[in-house]
């Protein structure tokens, strides 16, 4: 466990990081989301079958866990580490970015207009994503490089919550209508990539028992 004076390091690097990809990711998420809405051509990725995936309203719960997914890098990693997390995050957010640009994807789901219950988180996330910038799924990609980078860091008893949580945070992005299946895969793919690309001459592998 981390001494107050490294929580302290950590959360200051943690700040730094978010103060500069925040700003980036509305910068090419609010763009591309912009000039998807205004698109002549635009692209479907989705099969057929998935419009009888169902819609759950309460999968918004694990949706909007990935905001706190994304912070407990802070708890678990050095700075170092940290700052390797931003320039994933950015490598991600470049790669997504160009295949919104040049292959936008509207959602092929029809959301519906109320959702009992539900409706002020699904106000939050619709009227920020609108119906745009699918392929791939951001969400996706930003917990699969989040993973990837806690993985070695994490105690034992902890990596079983994280595989749950990262399963639950896959499985909403169906079941909210944000994403279609091929989404996943992309999101799975850009994550993997932004992970190696940031990769510095010896690290170890994600899986490896090396400390």
């Amino acid at each position: 466990m981390f001494s107050h004076r490294q929580l302290k390091e950590n959360a200051l690097q943690y700040l730094w990081t978010a103060g500069w990809c925040i700003p980036f990711f509305a910068l090419v998420y609010g763009y591309t989301n912009w000039r998807a809405k205004y698109a002549r051509v635009t692209y479907s990725f989705a099969f057929d079958w998935e419009a009888g995936i169902p819609f759950i309203p309460s999968m918004i719960l694990p949706y909007m866990s990935l905001n706190l997914m994304i912070f407990t890098p802070a708890f678990f990693m050095q700075p170092g580490d940290i700052r390797r997390l931003g320039r994933a995050v950015a490598a991600a957010m470049v790669m997504s970015g160009g295949v919104f640009y040049l292959m936008p994807a509207p959602i092929g789901f029809v959301r519906p207009s109320d959702v009992p219950g539900w409706n002020f988180l699904y106000d939050i996330v619709w009227g920020l994503d609108g119906v745009n910038n699918t392929l791939p799924s951001m969400h996706v990609a930003l917990a699969a490089i989040t993973i990837l980078l806690l993985w070695r860091a994490l105690p034992k008893i902890w990596k079983g919550v994280y595989v749950v949580w990262f399963s639950l945070v896959i499985a909403s992005v169906l079941f909210t209508w944000q994403h279609h299946l091929a989404d996943i895969f992309g999101g799975l793919i850009v994550g993997i990539i932004a992970y190696m690309a940031t990769k510095v001459p010896g690290d170890p592998a994600v899986f490896s028992r090396e400390p």
